[in-house]
């Protein structure tokens, strides 16, 4: 995860033994090919949008 994330520029926010929280910003395109790779990978949860809040740590609600 944290390779693909690097290829892509993306910033980690938050990282445990079982989660990481990235930050990524660009064009629509981009943003699919990393989800895309990133689901094999158990991406749980996304948010596209701007300015939002979110709580750090592995728990999954």
């Amino acid at each position: 995860a944290l390779r693909i994330a690097d290829i892509f520029r993306a910033k980690v926010l938050d990282t445990t033994i079982d989660s990481f929280i990235f930050e990524l910003t660009g064009a629509s395109s981009k943003i699919d090919k990393f989800v895309d790779l990133m689901r094999p990978l158990g991406l749980v949860e996304l948010s596209r949008t701007g300015v939002l809040s979110i709580t750090r740590g592995a728990e999954v609600f």
